[in-house]
């Protein structure tokens, strides 16, 4: 598999997210600002920030869910409102526009306040080469448009087999030439350098 195809020009590098829902993170109070998404997003924040000043990090592509998505997102808007001489760009991929039909009004709202706060929202299943029946067919093809328009790829994994996350992961382990992939462990946010490694 060539990471070759890419469908859209973006702004200097590019780097992706990939992590889990709230549900397997710290609840749903995605909204917390002492506690530990608050921390998470420092965490990932200051890690973003070397990529951004480092490896010419100009584009960020998140995908609008609830949970990693949502806190990545943020993380660029503070980067953004940091750096406003980069012309940094913050991207939403989303999976297929009524994402957030069976969401909490509150997270209709955070969702709502994104999407107008983002440079571009990319409605993946709009786009031939990723269109997908099942909802979880379009998530995965989600998953699958920001690899294959990413240069570096940031993930939120517990370490364990299954769900979306370990998904997409699994589809840059099979590229080629598998960007930089660093993971993050959702439990300490020690970050490990997963380019190289492969799963049995």
């Amino acid at each position: 598999m060539n990471k070759n195809d890419y469908m859209f020009e973006f702004n200097g590098k590019v780097l992706i997210f990939t992590g889990h829902r709230y549900k397997k993170l710290y609840g749903s109070n995605l909204n917390d600002d002492e506690g530990r998404y608050y921390t998470l997003r420092r965490a990932i924040r200051v890690f973003v920030e070397k990529l951004v000043l480092e490896k010419g990090v100009r584009t960020f592509i998140s995908g609008g869910a609830l949970g990693l998505d949502t806190v990545a997102f943020f993380v660029g808007c503070d980067i953004k409102r940091k750096y406003p001489e980069l012309n940094i760009k913050n991207i939403l991929a989303i999976p297929y526009k009524e994402q957030d039909f069976y969401w909490k009004e509150d997270d209709k709202k955070r969702y709502n306040k994104m999407k107008s706060w983002a440079d571009l929202i990319i409605n993946v299943s709009e786009l031939d080469k990723y269109f997908a029946f099942s909802t979880n067919d379009k998530l995965q093809k989600r998953n699958e448009f920001m690899v294959d328009n990413g240069d570096f790829a940031f993930g939120l994994w517990d370490g364990k087999a299954g769900g979306g996350t370990y998904n997409c992961i699994s589809y840059i382990q099979q590229l080629e030439n598998p960007m930089p992939l660093y993971i993050m462990n959702p439990k300490t946010l020690k970050i490990i350098d997963f380019t190289v490694r492969k799963f049995e």
